[in-house]
């Protein structure tokens, strides 16, 4: 899921010079990393996450934003 995140944020802010400190940053972290930041948020880690930490880790974090401007479009 971070990978088409990811994907996704770099296909939509290619041609944005506003946005391109956070695509470097965010496009710089392995996947891995960012699997391990996602869960370390998580209150049982082994368990996944639930809604309401997801909630909170997608407003901290600008890969979901433009994952769901897209599927906002396609809908």
């Amino acid at each position: 899921m971070l990978s088409v995140m990811k994907l996704v944020l770099e296909e939509n802010t290619m041609n944005d010079g506003d946005k391109e400190d956070i695509l470097s940053c965010v496009l710089s972290i392995d996947d891995e990393s960012l699997v391990q930041e996602v869960l370390s948020q998580s209150s049982s880690p082994m368990e996944g996450m639930t809604l309401e930490e997801y909630l909170v880790w997608s407003l901290s974090n600008p890969l979901p934003e433009q994952f769901l401007l897209l599927i906002y479009q396609v809908s």
